[in-house]
């Protein structure tokens, strides 16, 4: 189902934050961060499927990543880690609107129902609250 009003609130939060978002620290994001993508070999670890790494908001792999884990973390999981990777309020900030941008964006682009739009809704419905007490 769509989900007009939701846009429209997330949209206006993100919109409010983009100017200090933008003038965040940035750092070599991999924007696809998920169990599938790391490899762990005793002591080793190698990220793969970097063709989407790029220059971005060093918040961003974070925001994604707490996503891509709810399902599997469960939501207190999943704020403990917010919690402890965005210590500062400016990181809070930055972390809100960069998950609001990338939820929002899979929501318009993927079709109604996909398994990433079904995951972004869940997030939403969990995290728009919490998300917004950043903002």
């Amino acid at each position: 189902p769509f989900q007009a009003p939701l846009f429209v609130r997330l949209f206006i939060l993100f919109y409010r934050q983009w100017p200090s978002t933008m003038r965040g620290n940035y750092a070599a994001t991999h924007r696809d961060l998920h169990t599938k993508n790391i490899l762990v070999s005793g002591s080793s670890v190698t990220i793969l499927d970097l063709e989407s790494m790029v220059l971005c908001n060093e918040e961003t792999d974070l925001a994604l990543v707490a996503r891509f884990n709810l399902q599997a973390w469960g939501a207190n999981a999943v704020r403990s880690f917010i919690s402890s990777v965005a210590a500062t309020p400016e990181s809070k900030r930055n972390f809100s609107a960069l998950s609001i941008y990338y939820g929002v964006q899979i929501i318009v682009t993927d079709r109604i129902n996909g398994v990433d739009y079904r995951e972004a809704l869940n997030y939403f419905s969990i995290f728009e609250n919490y998300l917004v007490t950043f903002i």
